[in-house]
């Protein structure tokens, strides 16, 4: 019986102890974390990858609209068939 209580209050000791030091280590984590997000250098990489997804956005969704648009226009006999699939390649 007694080996039973040193168990497990050397199991309690040892959660206590692990859980105190895990989150120290999960706090220095998010410090170091932070301190690397608020970088010059990291942040002109975010908006330079923002502001070239945007770009490229803005660009497909011109392109896809101008090809709507022209296929629109056409008489529907003279269209030519896209082998059975639409603009995406569904088969819709």
């Amino acid at each position: 019986m007694i080996g039973k209580a040193a168990f497990a209050t050397g199991l309690g000791v040892g959660y206590v102890l692990g859980t105190r030091a895990g989150r120290e280590r999960f706090d220095q984590i998010v410090t170091q974390s932070h301190n690397l997000w608020n970088k010059p250098a990291v942040q002109d990489a975010k908006a330079t990858a923002q502001s070239e997804a945007s770009r490229l956005y803005d660009d497909s969704r011109h392109r896809i609209g101008d090809r709507l648009h022209r296929q629109e226009g056409e008489h529907p006999s003279t269209r030519q068939s896209s082998g059975g699939t639409d603009t995406f390649g569904s088969g819709v």
